[in-house]
């Protein structure tokens, strides 16, 4: 249950999104915040503290790569589009190596290089 970035694992409740995304986008294709809120265990969608903190993992999963926009779509009860998600391309050992360039494990290895 390793995460992509080769650090922490997963948390429990990230790794279970992941999986219900991937369910579903194989059941009906790009999917909405909003559906797949409805599909976490555990989640009443009508608290907003809820519905918030699926919101908040889909973001950072978005951000981390995990998940994609692919496009927008109207739905009932919104005023704007709403954007549609995929599982994301990123391949692990991608993320593994851009952390590991980003992170002081580069300059460290220059830094040997140069002294030896």
């Amino acid at each position: 249950m390793k995460s992509n970035r080769g650090g922490r694992p997963r948390s429990p409740f990230r790794q279970t999104v992941h999986d219900v995304v991937r369910d579903l986008v194989d059941e009906r294709g790009p999917v909405c915040c909003r559906e797949i809120a409805e599909r976490v265990p555990g989640i009443n969608t009508a608290s907003p503290a809820e519905r918030q903190l699926v919101e908040t993992t889909i973001n950072n999963m978005q951000r981390a790569g995990e998940l994609e926009t692919v496009g927008s779509k109207r739905v009932p009860g919104s005023c704007k589009p709403v954007s549609l998600f995929v599982l994301g391309r990123v391949r692990p050992a991608d993320l593994v190596e851009r952390d590991r360039m980003n992170s002081g494990a580069a300059l460290a290895e220059l830094l040997r290089a140069w002294q030896d």
